[in-house]
């Protein structure tokens, strides 16, 4: 995370951008179409697609504001273009820590946020030869205080416009959450989940950072060196299977791949035990040396694998 100053901490002179280092911006985005973004309580701004990603990337790179969205959607839209957000809040998230749960979206965080009953959220019909979307927009809040259907399900976000109206609603979101978490504790936690589903999206696209010399090392201290070729790997697990059965009976073979013989072979030394999972033989570790050698052995076979 960055060293910008919190919300408590701004300045009260704005940047440039009419922006206030980690303010509140509402954004919402469709890939194509553009972007909307506004602060609480200020004027939306609207541009097309290539246009919002240079004053997107703007706006995280010289002010730094706290990002408000609905869903993690908008998080990997961000690291697709390049945006990787210091601060967001996420509402789908900061919903399902106010309600429990898992399963959300618009119109469930709309009606949860204002009290609205979720057993009357209108659903959408198929589209087919009976059901077509409709023409005419009424607007995003039906008669009943509910989300329109079509809205709710982002089918609403091709025009600019639009995304200056979803905006505006997120902000009116995120006001209600505020009042219900009642708390900076509470707060805080709603903006540490939400930083997780960006480090979320930034994994989906980059992976997990991965030291190779390292992680070798490890497994070289277990299993070896990686061998040469095909030959040297057969000489290696050989080895392995050595250090277990020169604790065994003398003239005895015992293939230590196989549960059966591997309980036989522990039965010989004078261990009895019903399975040879690993946690019933940690447990007969004092037992005999075998044991040992033949936990170690299934480590190394693990990472050989």
């Amino acid at each position: 995370m960055s060293g910008r100053p919190e919300p408590g901490e701004l300045p009260a002179s704005r940047t440039a951008s009419g922006i206030a280092p980690g303010e509140i911006v509402a954004v919402a985005i469709t890939p194509g179409v553009g972007a909307a973004w506004k602060a609480i309580g200020g004027e939306s701004t609207t541009a097309a697609w290539d246009s919002a990603i240079d004053a997107l990337r703007r706006i995280e790179d010289q002010v730094g504001p706290r990002w408000l969205w609905w869903s993690g959607a908008t998080a990997r839209t961000f690291v697709s273009i390049g945006i990787r957000p210091a601060r967001c809040w996420d509402l789908a998230v900061v919903h399902r820590l106010l309600v429990g749960g898992w399963r959300t979206g618009a119109a469930q965080i709309w009606a949860d946020a204002n009290s609205l009953d979720v057993e009357t959220i209108p659903e959408q019909p198929p589209v087919d030869l009976f059901h077509q979307p409709s023409e005419h927009d009424e607007g995003p809040i039906r008669n009943d205080g509910h989300l329109d259907a079509e809205w709710a399900a982002g089918e609403r976000a091709a025009t600019l416009d639009h995304l200056a109206v979803w905006a505006g609603l997120a902000t009116r979101v995120h006001t209600l959450q505020i009042e219900r978490l009642g708390g900076a504790t509470h707060t805080a936690t709603a903006r540490s989940e939400s930083a997780a589903e960006v480090l979320c999206a930034e994994l989906e696209a980059d992976g997990l950072p991965f030291d190779v010399a390292a992680a070798e090392s490890v497994i070289a201290e277990l299993v070896g060196p990686r061998p040469a070729d095909a030959g040297e790997a057969e000489r290696l697990a050989r080895e392995r299977d050595q250090r277990v059965l020169r604790h065994a009976p003398r003239d005895s073979e015992f293939d230590l791949r196989n549960p059966a013989q591997v309980k036989s072979l522990l039965r010989r030394v004078g261990v009895e035990v019903p399975d040879t999972r690993a946690w019933r033989l940690e447990a007969e570790r004092e037992r005999h040396p075998i044991v040992e050698a033949l936990l170690l052995w299934r480590k190394a076979e693990r990472f050989d694998t």
